[in-house]
């Protein structure tokens, strides 16, 4: 089964409405025995940029996260993912920021192309990158996670593969079409039975995705990644294509 986020014209930029329809598909087809595995990718020039911070989707968020339901909302996707019991290969055709690159952390096997680019760009915003922190963090280790969540910076292909996030890097989509058919050959030649069990396996001797990790970054989402004024003051800027003056912005909260 192939999953492509749809929305080239926004860089597949995530909305409360993808996430809640990728976690209905994945719940509908977790027991299907007619899919054996599941290849995520993106249409156009981005994999995904992450959370869609337009206008709309801030006063969306911001009212989920009034109800409690918009970090449990992503959390739910992140472990439907995380636990689907069949392979999952990601095709990233582009760059995947922010959420977009988090929500990779869940995938098995990761294929893209060189021209591809990645970043944790939250902090740029006055955002946590706190739902991924749980699956990035045991990955990548605290150190890596810590200068690409500090930092925000793009790091290539190349230096994703060496730090130990990608499965193999191409040249062109034709050649990452055809490895990331290659993979689907190659596992739906094993049992779907052992496979699974292999995941279970990995998932329960890794220390991330701990309940009480998921209850933490989960309320850390709720409290400071869309409420807090320097979240709403970086989505601002980032709307207004602006760089944000965060001594400024600084100065301007000591007077509050």
């Amino acid at each position: 089964m192939w999953v492509t986020f749809n929305r080239p014209h926004r860089s597949n930029a995530l909305t409360p409405g993808m996430i809640s329809k990728l976690k209905a598909l994945l719940e509908a087809h977790r027991s299907d025995p007619s899919v054996r595995v599941l290849v995520l990718t993106g249409k156009g020039k981005y994999f995904s940029s992450g959370m869609d911070l337009s206008a709309a989707n801030q006063a969306d968020m911001q009212q989920r996260v009034g109800t409690g339901t918009a970090g449990s909302d992503a959390t739910l996707l992140w472990e439907s993912l995380r636990t689907f019991p069949k392979p999952i290969i990601a095709r990233i055709n582009g760059p995947a920021m922010g959420g977009g690159w988090g929500l990779l952390f869940t995938t098995d096997i990761r294929l893209a192309v060189r021209s591809a680019e990645f970043s944790f760009s939250e902090v740029k915003r006055g955002i946590v990158p706190a739902i991924i922190s749980a699956y990035v963090v045991p990955q990548l280790g605290p150190f890596h996670a810590k200068q690409l969540f500090l930092t925000g910076e793009k790091i290539s292909a190349e230096k994703a593969q060496e730090i130990g996030f990608l499965s193999g890097v191409v040249d062109t989509e034709e050649e990452l079409d055809r490895e990331t058919l290659r993979y689907v050959r190659v596992v739906l030649g094993n049992g779907p039975g052992a496979m699974s069990h292999v995941k279970s396996a990995v998932q329960f001797v890794s220390t991330h995705a701990h309940p009480e990790n998921l209850r933490y970054v989960q309320e850390l989402f709720d409290a400071a990644v869309v409420t807090s004024p320097e979240a709403l003051y970086g989505m601002a800027c980032f709307m207004q294509k602006a760089q944000p003056d965060w001594t400024q912005f600084l100065r301007e909260q000591a007077k509050l």
